[in-house]
C-alpha cells in the first residue's frame, strides 16, 4: 500500500480530487492533505509519502520551493505539479527539479488517476534503486573494513600497482594514483564496561555527520575494538580542507567527553598515496597505542620515522608498596604509586610498554599479597568487573590510576570485613564460602553460629540485604564464573565444586542467573 500528499490552498480542489479518483484501485492507503508549504513539510517529515500532488501558487511559499526541498532531501517522493497557469518558466523549472508531470487545472480525473499510477510505479523503482545503492555502500564499507584489517600490522613496502591489485582483490576501485588522508579515532568509554553497541552506533552516526566534508568521499569504519577510522579519498587535483578537519576533530574530542561519555583522541595523517596506506595506518595505530599520557587531544602524525629511544626499565619501590599493603595503609600506597607515575611522565619516558611494566609489577605484588593472606580473588572482587578494569588499566595513565584505586578499595574492604568475621553474620558468610561444595542449609549455618534459624535469617537479611538462600546462590554462581574463566575443568566438575550433584540442574540454574549456559559464558569471557 502507498501514501499520497495533496497540497493545495483551495479546500474545494482537495475535496474534488479526493472524491474524483479511485484510490482503492491505485492501492493508496493514506491520503494526506495540506493547504500550504509549511504544513506539507511537517507531514513529509512525519509520514512516509510516495507521491506528492502539489499546486504551484500558494500563500506562504511557492509550490516550487516545496518541490525543491523534496528533490534535495526526499528523492523517493515522485512529484506531480497541478496549476491553473500554463507558464513556460514554471514548466522549465519543474523539469529541472525532476517533476514527473505538469498538469493544468481543471484536470480530468481519469487522466489524473493514470498519472498517479505512473508516479507510483516510478516511486517503487526509486525505492528499489535507493535500496540497491544503500546495500552497495554498506558492502563497500564492509569490504573496506576487511581490507584495513589485512593492512594493519602489515609493514610490507608496496608499489602503487601492487597495492592497487590488493585493493581490487577486495573489489575496491582505487586508482593507482589515488591520494588519501586518514583519521584514526581512539574511543574509550569513561567507565569500565560502559558504552554498548547501541551507544557506539549512535556515536558512529555522529562521527560520520561531523566528518562529512563537502565534495569529499569519506569511508567510516570500525574495524578494530575501541578504534574508528575515517578514510578520505582525495582526487589528484583536489585541495583538501585540512584545517577544517582538524577543527572538527578537536570538536569531537570535547563533545564526545561532554555529551557522549566517551574519551576520544584523534590522530590525523598526512596526505599519502595508495601504496603507503598500510604503513600510514600502522603508524597511526602505533601512535595511538603508545599514547598513554594525553586524552582528548588531536595529533598530527608524520610519515617520517621519529621513533624515540627505548627507555630503561623503571626502578619501582615495591618493598615500600608491600609494606603499605601489609600494614593496611592503602591511601599511602595509592599516593606512592601516583608519585612514581608522575615522575615517569615528567621525565618523558611513559609509553604503553612502560605502563604495562608498572601494571605487571603491581599485579604480581597484589596477587602475592592475596595468596599469602588467603584472600580468594572471587571473594574480594567481582570477576567480570575486575576483568573490565584490567583491560582498561594499560590504556592510559589515568585509567591505571583508577585501577589502583579500585584494587586498593577492594582489598581494604575485604580486610575490614575479615576483621569483622567474628561477628555472627560474618561468621555465617565465612562458613558459606568454606562449604560451597556441600549441601548448605539454614540449619547447618545456624548450628555453626549457635543461633536459631529464624533469628539468623532475620539479622542476615538486615545486614547483607540478601536472604540466606539467595546469598548462597550468589556465592555459588560467583565461584562457578571464576572456575569457568580461570580453569579448563569440565562443567560437571565445576557443578560438584559449587554444590550441585546434578550438572543438568546446575546448567539450568546458571543460565537462569547469568543469561547464558556455562559453556557460552566461558567462550564469551575468553575471547
Amino acid at each position: 500500500m502507498s501514501n499520497i500528499l495533496i497540497v493545495d490552498d483551495e479546500a474545494v480542489v482537495i475535496r474534488a480530487i479526493q472524491k474524483g479518483v479511485n484510490w482503492d484501485a491505485l492501492g493508496i492507503e493514506n491520503i494526506y492533505t495540506a493547504k500550504n508549504s509549511r504544513s506539507a513539510r511537517e507531514l513529509l517529515e512525519q509520514h512516509p509519502v510516495d507521491v506528492m500532488l502539489c499546486d504551484i501558487e500558494m500563500p506562504g511559499g511557492s509550490g516550487l520551493e516545496l518541490v525543491r526541498l523534496v528533490h534535495d532531501e526526499m528523492p523517493q517522493v515522485v512529484v506531480l505539479l497541478l496549476t491553473g497557469h500554463a507558464d513556460f518558466e514554471y514548466a522549465r523549472e519543474a523539469v529541472s527539479l525532476g517533476v514527473y508531470e505538469y498538469l493544468l487545472k481543471p484536470v480530468v480525473y481519469r487522466q489524473l488517476q493514470e498519472k498517479i499510477a505512473g508516479a507510483l510505479e516510478l516511486s517503487l523503482e526509486r525505492k528499489k534503486d535507493m535500496d540497491i545503492k544503500k546495500a552497495w555502500k554498506d558492502n563497500q564499507e564492509s569490504l573496506m573494513a576487511d581490507f584495513l584489517r589485512e593492512l594493519l600490522k602489515n609493514t610490507t613496502v608496496y608499489t602503487k600497482e601492487q597495492m592497487h591489485r590488493r585493493a581490487m582483490s577486495y573489489h575496491l576501485e582505487f586508482e593507482p594514483e589515488a591520494m588519501f588522508l586518514a583519521v584514526y579515532i581512539k574511543v574509550r568509554p569513561m567507565e569500565a564496561g560502559g558504552g554498548g553497541r547501541e551507544a557506539m552506533e549512535e556515536f558512529l552516526t555522529y562521527v560520520r555527520r561531523l566528518f562529512t566534508l563537502e565534495g569529499k568521499n569519506v569511508y567510516l569504519m570500525n574495524p578494530w575494538e575501541e578504534a574508528v577510522v575515517a578514510l578520505f579519498r582525495i582526487g589528484v587535483e583536489d585541495t583538501f580542507p585540512e584545517e577544517e578537519l582538524r577543527e572538527r576533530a578537536a570538536s569531537l574530542t570535547q563533545l564526545a567527553y561532554t555529551y557522549g561519555h566517551y574519551i576520544v583522541s584523534c590522530y590525523i595523517s598526512e596526505i599519502f598515496g595508495l601504496q603507503e596506506m598500510n604503513l600510514m595506518l600502522n603508524k597511526l595505530h602505533e601512535k595511538s597505542e603508545n599514547n598513554v599520557m594525553y586524552d582528548r587531544k588531536v595529533f598530527l602524525v608524520s610519515r617520517l620515522n621519529t621513533q624515540a629511544r627505548k627507555p630503561e626499565p623503571v626502578d619501582l619501590d615495591t618493598q615500600k608498596w608491600i609494606g603499605f599493603l601489609e600494614s593496611g595503609q592503602f591511601e599511602p600506597l595509592i599516593q606512592s604509586i601516583d608519585f612514581t607515575l608522575h615522575h615517569i611522565v615528567i621525565a618523558g619516558e611513559m609509553d604503553k610498554e612502560r605502563l604495562t611494566q608498572v601494571y605487571s609489577v603491581f599485579m604480581q605484588m597484589v596477587f602475592y599479597y592475596m595468596k599469602t593472606h588467603d584472600y580468594p580473588v572471587y571473594s574480594v572482587f567481582q570477576v567480570e568487573e575486575l576483568s573490565g578494569w584490567q583491560a582498561r588499566a594499560v590504556k592510559s595513565v589515568e585509567d591505571f590510576r583508577r585501577f589502583v584505586r579500585y584494587v586498593a578499595d577492594g582489598l581494604d574492604s575485604f580486610r575490614k570485613n575479615g576483621q569483622m568475621a567474628d561477628s555472627l553474620v560474618g561468621r555465617a558468610k565465612v562458613y558459606i564460602d568454606a562449604h560451597l561444595s556441600e549441601d548448605i542449609t539454614r540449619e547447618s549455618i545456624a548450628a555453626h553460629v549457635a543461633l536459631s534459624e529464624n533469628y539468623l535469617s532475620k539479622i542476615f537479611k538486615k545486614e547483607t540485604g540478601f536472604s540466606i538462600s539467595d546469598y548462597v546462590l550468589m556465592r555459588r554462581m560467583s565461584r562457578a564464573k571464576t572456575l569457568l574463566i580461570e580453569t579448563a575443568r569440565p562443567v560437571g566438575e565445576i557443578a560438584l565444586e559449587t554444590g550441585y550433584s546434578n550438572s543438568a540442574y546446575f546448567i539450568k540454574m546458571f543460565k537462569r542467573e547469568v543469561g547464558k549456559t556455562p559453556n557460552e559464558y566461558r567462550k564469551e569471557m575468553r575471547i
